[in-house]
């Protein structure tokens, strides 16, 4: 039975076995690759997807809100500097400065918009294949985004604690067709007062911080905006 075997193994064609067995072989790895690429293209999708979430998040962040934001501020601050020249005496009271004195009062809502940035950090964001593009994701969302709300929070606690509570007591508010208007109480007493005239230099101030956080929250964006559209288009 063993020389049956022996002989066998001896007349069998090794040539066609070897192939067989490479065929084998190259059907296995062909199979791995094809599934790889399969794998490779739906996390390539997959943050296609996600990127073009970011891009229209961004996009909105940028054209109807930030500089919306910023624009808010600025006209705060035009405000606040009216308010200034009749504090120095370039200016003299009128009832158009009722509306200025309403606006010392204004605040800024500040809502950051994280979902689609939330998503991609839940999925894992090193999956993004672009270090720069990453990289300035995380640092407008994770760093600047969250830095400029700090001012904010403290622009609206200040003008809170300090200024509406200051002009409460010292002014009259009038109803409006739109918004407010705030009489003072007395003219002359507000116009003599340092804590008033304080108030609104030290607001000036912050106005300025505030719209310089903006104005580089809105840089750090449209370098997003660049970047993702780069990687996309």
């Amino acid at each position: 039975m063993r020389l049956r075997l022996f002989e066998s193994i001896r007349q069998a064609n090794w040539r066609y076995v070897i192939g067989e067995l490479l065929l084998i072989v190259l059907g296995i790895l062909i199979a791995l690759w094809i599934s790889d690429l399969n794998e490779n293209r739906k996390e390539r999708n997959f943050e296609e997807k996600i990127l073009l979430e970011i891009e229209q998040a961004v996009d909105i962040d940028l054209d109807r809100y930030l500089i919306g934001r910023l624009r808010r501020v600025e006209y705060i601050t035009r405000s606040t500097e009216v308010v200034i020249q009749f504090i120095n005496g370039a200016v003299a009271y009128h009832d158009s400065l009722q509306g200025h004195f309403w606006r010392l009062n204004w605040q800024l809502v500040f809502e950051p918009r994280r979902t689609a940035y939330e998503t991609l950090k839940a999925t894992g964001i090193d999956q993004l294949t672009e270090d720069a593009l990453r990289h300035q994701i995380v640092r407008y969302y994770d760093s600047t985004y969250p830095w400029t709300a700090f001012f904010v929070n403290d622009f609206n606690k200040w003008t809170n604690e300090r200024m509406r509570s200051y002009t409460i007591e010292r002014f009259r508010i009038l109803p409006a067709d739109v918004g407010q208007l705030y009489e003072p109480l007395d003219v002359e007493g507000i116009l003599n007062d340092p804590v008033f005239s304080n108030l609104v230099l030290e607001r000036k101030s912050i106005l300025e911080d505030l719209s310089f956080r903006l104005g580089e929250l809105i840089e750090e964006g449209q370098r997003v905006q660049e970047l993702l559209a780069e990687e996309l288009h």
